[in-house]
């Protein structure tokens, strides 16, 4: 989908979703963080990298995807899902 569609966020974060089905974390991690950091601004890219990167055990990662969720969605009714998860990782 990404080498029909272009580089465009929204086709990484399909491709996200796809792998994250196929437990495929690591291409789950990378296809939302690349999303995310073509549209900085697309909260959920930012929550489902912290969700790969957590099954990843990939800490640092998983929380700055979180904070960054966090930031950009604090009416998210995930958000307290999220908060609990942060003060998990930062322990």
């Amino acid at each position: 989908a990404v080498e029909l569609a272009g580089d465009t966020p929204w086709t990484h974060y399909q491709l996200g979703l796809a792998a994250a089905v196929a437990n495929d974390f690591g291409t789950s991690a990378s296809a939302f963080a690349r999303a995310a950091e073509i549209k900085p601004d697309l909260a959920y890219a930012h929550y489902y990298a912290g969700q790969a990167f957590q099954k990843q055990r990939r800490v640092a990662q998983a929380a700055e995807h979180y904070q960054r969720f966090l930031d950009l969605a604090p009416d998210s009714p995930d958000r307290s899902a999220v908060q609990a998860i942060l003060r998990t990782l930062r322990k």
